[in-house]
């Protein structure tokens, strides 16, 4: 957030294979390097405070269901950017989806839409923005026709933007009732890696960037209704 380019400031990488975090930032000085009397297989490099400030925890994915859990009483905001999700609970559905199969039964989603109803009924609401790019991905049709439409109707709310650039590189984040803030990492293959709650010093952007796309955001059946060629029934299967 304090680099106006974005490309040459200091930043955290993904962990490698082992869970090492790349940190990369200005080179030190040659007294710095002295006092500090480093071993010779390693090095420094300097970073603001916030750069490691941002990053409070790290998360599974069972424990950030536990997290919106404990920390959802209000409301909860999530941005979705990515074309596909390889999440195992999609698999199956999403295969069928391609084929051309009947939608999952209203039994084998009661669980999860029993849930928003009862959250929705006690005040808790769930909001979701999802930034896309045209055409559609096929996993976004899918999100679209076989999760967003009874998701809807069950009562949780959902918008469409565009994604843009500057979206892109934000990258998809919780906000929990307005004040906790969570961003969610992929790999290269679109697995969720990890979940990274945000420092309280550093999540008040992201807070007042989610209200902004919620706003600035279409309606998800405005915006289905005025877009039937992605539509399964329009699709050739």
């Amino acid at each position: 957030m304090s680099c106006p380019n974005t490309l040459d400031c200091p930043q955290l990488y993904d962990p490698l294979a082992d869970g090492r975090l790349p940190v990369r930032g200005d080179k030190p000085d040659a007294t710095l390097l002295a006092d500090l009397d480093l071993p010779d297989h390693e090095g420094v490099v300097l970073v603001p405070p916030s750069l490691l400030q941002e990053v409070r925890e790290v998360l599974t994915l069972d424990e950030l269901g536990e997290f919106v859990a404990k920390y959802h009483t209000g409301d909860l905001f999530r941005l979705e950017t990515l074309p596909f999700y390889n999440a195992a609970s999609d698999e199956d559905d999403f295969r069928r989806y391609l084929r051309g199969d009947p939608a999952p039964s209203a039994q084998a989603k009661r669980p999860w839409l029993d849930r928003i109803r009862a959250d929705a009924a006690a005040g808790r609401a769930w909001r979701r923005v999802h930034a896309i790019t045209h055409p559609l991905s096929d996993y976004v049709r899918y999100e679209c026709e076989w999760g967003y439409v009874p998701n809807t109707a069950a009562g949780e709310q959902v918008r469409i933007t565009e994604l843009t650039s500057a979206l892109a590189q934000v990258g998809d984040f919780f906000v929990l009732d307005g004040e906790h803030v969570v961003r969610s990492r992929y790999d290269s293959d679109c697995r969720f890696a990890r979940a990274e709650v945000i420092h309280p010093d550093s999540a008040a952007s992201l807070v007042a960037l989610a209200e902004l796309l919620w706003n600035q955001a279409t309606e998800f059946a405005v915006w289905w209704e005025a877009h039937p060629s992605y539509h399964r029934d329009t699709q050739t299967v």
